[in-house]
């Protein structure tokens, strides 16, 4: 096909040099999909066929369909690790019914493989099972009644725009249908050759591991392989012998669960934990409201992309992990156990110096001192290996073809997440973007598979129109950001592709960062027109609170002889607000007032409640939260 074999549409070829090597001019194809990871497959299977039997796609995937995605690597539980999204989203990535995924499990008898879910939900395969249901849906693809598509198992080296002169003088629109005037891309692969596009989608854009500083240096001090992220180690052809020596897995999140439980079975002698907040079990990445109730849609509606941006950070929060998980790490953590190996450490690495044939590290720890004052003890411990599992981050100027779509078209960027446009176009290019760049456009879920059927179904209907109209305005740098997601309107972006608000990177932040959750509703005061004007205000400054996992239960004392008619309080998502009067003695009444106009974090408000009690003369909040992250504070 390269440097000119048959045109699919029988015209005349015309080979020409260009980037990467010879390009067949006369076979444009209809789009090319970079990466052929889960949500490649499932825009595979939503691409109708072209008319009178063009040329195919082509589909960009080095080693094949779900070759890295569904490849465990060395990692000792490799496959069967449970995904961190349900049955139906698996199964929904095909064209047909939701619940395919966990038929197809019971007709095979791999129930077992199905692990326990968010509560009220369906559980979540593994990802041996998901793989093995992935690869069945994608023998689908470019079968009949879908678009016909040529797998390469090449990657994209680079991309450019075809001049439109130049492509009508060498004939590439007459034999391609496209509009005259159309813009078409070239794409180059490594190993030599192009192809001409009318379309390019980057199905798969991964993102960086976060290496902390003090890793990067103690890296270059010690030997080779004794410090290692989770992502090498898991794509590591041999898993590291540990046997008899000290583990130190610095991390909170599903990654590091893992990495300190395959240690522990590789018979490692000590095992040490680190993570900066206690460990906090969760089955899904995020709450589930976040995937299909109102935290979306409240995010789909927000009009700001760096409060977007904000919300989507904040909806992780610290890295989780499965329950199961959890009380495997506890148990082997277990104090009274004569053979404990493992330790869990709530601390944060403030030192790491490679010394003595080991590495060094500082584990600081906080804690509340006398007087009520932080306070924090720092331990030296030695380790022979040391794996980090600081999560990931993600920056479009890190990824090469996200890079060369900002080089032929500038867009606006927020945090490293680009401004894309309806049907997760990139402003200016008939490119399209899926997966962790698309966050801004879909929400949390695009660091999963929550939103790759609604992303796949956004782009095959933009692919769709494109390809019947010829000819489609593109949509330029600033109506993409004002077209964000739909309802997005008046958003002040730069147009040199910088972001205005100056958002950090994901790895510019404290690492895990537990950030302020953006309020999307009116504040409003308590109406105090019962107060006589005469009553003397006095604010309520003694109150104590009990965080119970998923409630907040806020005491307050009042006075004695309080009637309940003169005790009125309400409950706002971010705050709370109450007066009682006091009965009128010898001067003027007293109005006590308690006002916490910022909670730490938002409430359910139609889940939550109040009451007084005149009996013990005590008013009780009882704030409904939307997970059960320890709140460390009352007041925002």
């Amino acid at each position: 096909e390269e440097g000119g074999g048959e045109g699919g549409g029988g015209g005349e070829v015309t080979a020409a040099r260009g980037m990467g090597g010879e390009v067949d001019l006369a076979r444009v194809r209809p789009v090319v999909v970079v990466g052929g990871g889960p949500r490649a497959v499932a825009l595979a299977l939503r691409l109708a066929p072209g008319e009178g039997g063009g040329p195919p796609g082509v589909v960009a995937a080095p080693g094949g369909w779900l070759a890295d995605w569904a490849r465990g690597g060395a990692t000792p539980d490799a496959g069967g690790e449970p995904l961190r999204c349900s049955l139906p989203v698996v199964g929904g990535l095909g064209p047909g019914d939701p619940t395919e995924l966990q038929d197809w499990a019971a007709r095979r008898g791999r129930e077992g493989e199905i692990f326990a879910g968010a509560p009220g939900y369906l559980g979540n395969p593994s990802r041996a099972l998901a793989g093995d249901f992935l690869r069945r849906l994608a023998r689908r693809c470019g079968g009949p009644g879908t678009l016909p598509l040529e797998v390469r198992e090449a990657a994209v080296c680079g991309v450019e725009r075809v001049d439109p002169g130049e492509a009508e003088r060498l004939g590439v629109v007459a034999a391609s249908g496209a509009g005259s005037g159309e813009t078409l891309l070239r794409v180059a692969f490594e190993g030599g050759g192009s192809v001409i596009t009318r379309a390019l989608v980057v199905a798969d854009s991964a993102p960086a591991p976060i290496q902390p500083s003090w890793a990067q240096r103690l890296r270059e001090d010690a030997p080779p392989g004794v410090v290692a992220t989770w992502d090498e180690l898991r794509r590591a052809e041999t898993w590291p012998d540990v046997r008899g020596q000290a583990v130190c897995v610095v991390g909170g999140g599903a990654a590091a669960a893992r990495l300190a439980l395959a240690a522990v079975e590789g018979g490692a002698a000590s095992v040490a934990m680190a993570a900066r907040r206690p460990l906090l079990a969760r089955e899904l990445e995020c709450e589930v409201g976040w995937y299909f109730g109102k935290l979306r849609r409240d995010f789909l509606a927000c009009s700001d992309p760096a409060e977007r941006l904000r919300l989507a950070r904040a909806a992780r929060g610290q890295g989780t992990l499965p329950t199961a998980r959890l009380a495997r790490l506890r148990e082997l953590a277990d104090t009274q156990s004569p053979t404990r190996v493992l330790e869990l450490k709530v601390c944060e690495v403030s030192s790491a110096a490679w010394e003595g044939g080991g590495a060094v590290l500082g584990l600081t720890a906080l804690f509340r001192g006398l007087g009520g004052l932080m306070e924090d003890a720092t331990e030296r411990r030695r380790f022979d290996r040391v794996w980090v599992a600081a999560g990931d981050s993600f920056d479009a100027a890190r990824d090469p073809l996200l890079a060369s779509l900002q080089a032929l078209s500038p867009c606006s960027v927020v945090g490293g997440y680009p401004c894309l446009g309806p049907g997760l176009a990139w402003p200016g290019l008939p490119a399209f973007v899926m997966g962790r760049a698309a966050l801004l456009a879909v929400g949390p879920g695009a660091r999963t598979l929550f939103t790759a059927r609604e992303e796949a179904e956004q782009v095959a209907q933009a692919l769709g129109r494109l390809w019947g109209r010829g000819r489609v305005g593109l949509t330029t740098a600033s109506a993409a950001a004002k077209a964000l997601a739909g309802p997005m309107q008046a958003i002040r972006l730069s147009e040199d592709g910088g972001s205005e608000g100056g958002e950090p990177l994901d790895d510019a932040l404290p690492w895990r960062p537990e950030l302020e959750r953006a309020t999307l509703v009116d504040r409003h005061r308590l109406r105090d027109d019962f107060l006589p004007q005469e009553a003397h205000r006095q604010a309520i400054r003694n109150f104590s609170w009990i965080d119970d996992e998923y409630e907040v239960e806020v005491r307050v004392p009042l006075p004695g002889g309080i009637r309940p008619g003169r005790v009125r309080a309400h409950i706002l998502e971010d705050g709370v607000e109450l007066y009682a009067l006091e009965e009128p003695g010898e001067g003027a009444p007293v109005a006590h007032h308690l006002h916490i106009p910022k909670l730490y974090k938002q409430v359910l408000v139609e889940k939550s409640r109040w009451r007084y009690s005149e009996k013990k003369a005590r008013a009780y909040f009882y704030l409904r939260k939307y997970d059960n992250h320890a709140w460390p504070l009352l007041k925002g």
